[in-house]
């Protein structure tokens, strides 16, 4: 049988990787649990060395190696088995991204809940917030820093923020303004890099005080920090800041809605000042990040109130219909200015 008959009979590897993704997702999150990777951390082992390391029968071994390596996490020269340079350098004692890979992989709906959600999108709580809607806000009032939006995931905003310090130059700013910036991971990542500038939390009333008490934690980090209580929709914005950011925020919103925060902020601002804009962005053709794809399926609601998540090119263009210029993208950044 030639290439093309074979081709006619089996599909795709695009296709049966899409179609085995539930299996891989199975062997990445078993392996992480069972530790694999940290246990061979720095280590070339044969199959019996790898068999004995993690207690299990040679054949269970065989066929781990071999899809692990398939999906490119080990890697299995002259007999030798060894962890990818991905592993190695996240997947060993690096808690927080193994921890974020095991929540990336638990978000698998099946298909008939799938359908069911694109059928009849649902509601999302920050809408029923912004509406002042008590049951929501009632329970957001009671137990806000136990939801892994608030505190589960302040480590993982600190790494995020210290991903942004490397690759935007703060060393021009005196004071930043971080919007909806929960418990200070961003900021708390950006100003361990920059000792000099300081920094603004704007976030809602009933999460400053969780906000205060986490920068607590840090010294040296509270002292130049601000906490302030507002609305982004309606409040005024603190405008003695000369650097804005907006992580991971305009996507909950829809497109008329996320111009309404811009203006409001344009509104405050100085003339000058940089908005730096950091999302998961989409290229042009609605490709390159994987985690975007997840999340324009956590930010989904009904029709008119949905968030979305935007490639460069579509953000680009609601700020300059917001009447930003000099806009540049780098890396999931957008930076702009306020003319």
């Amino acid at each position: 049988m030639n290439k093309t008959q074979f081709n006619h009979v089996y599909p795709s590897e695009l296709l049966t990787g899409l179609a085995t993704s539930r299996l891989q997702y199975a062997f990445l999150s078993a392996s992480i649990q069972m530790d694999v990777f940290n246990q061979i951390k720095g280590k070339k082992l044969t199959l019996e060395q790898f068999s004995k390391t993690l207690h299990i029968p040679a054949s269970s071994a065989r066929a781990l190696v071999q899809n692990l390596s398939n999906m490119g996490l080990l890697q299995y020269e002259k007999g030798k088995i060894c962890n990818s340079h991905d592993a190695e350098t996240f997947l060993t004692d690096d808690d927080i991204t193994k921890n974020f890979i095991l929540w990336l992989s638990g978000y698998s709906p099946s298909p008939h809940k799938l359908i069911s959600i694109l059928r009849n999108p649902p509601r999302q709580p920050w809408y029923a917030i912004r509406q002042h809607k008590p049951s929501i806000l009632d329970k957001f009032r009671k137990k806000p820093v136990q939801s892994y939006f608030y505190l589960e995931s302040h480590e993982l905003r600190r790494r995020w923020g210290k991903e942004l310090a490397n690759k935007y130059d703060f060393s021009k700013h005196t004071r930043l303004l971080d919007i909806g910036g929960a418990c200070g991971g961003w900021t708390v990542g950006v100003l361990e890099k920059y000792p000099k500038l300081e920094a603004v939390i704007f976030e809602r009333k009933e999460v400053v005080e969780i906000t205060r008490a986490m920068l607590s934690t840090r010294p040296g980090i509270a002292d130049r920090v601000q906490v302030t209580a507002g609305d982004f929709f309606s409040s005024k914005i603190p405008g003695n800041c000369d650097v804005v950011l907006l992580a991971n925020i305009l996507h909950d919103w829809s497109v008329n809605e996320c111009q309404i925060i811009l203006q409001n902020i344009i509104a405050s601002v100085r003339t000058g000042t940089a908005i730096l804009i950091n999302e998961f962005f989409f290229d042009d053709n609605w490709k390159g990040t994987n985690y975007g794809a997840l999340q324009a399926m956590l930010v989904l609601g009904p029709e008119g109130e949905s968030g979305w998540q935007p490639s460069y090119s579509e953000m680009k263009k609601l700020l300059q219909k917001s009447g930003l210029h000099k806009i540049t993208e780098k890396n999931n950044l957008i930076i702009a200015y306020k003319r």
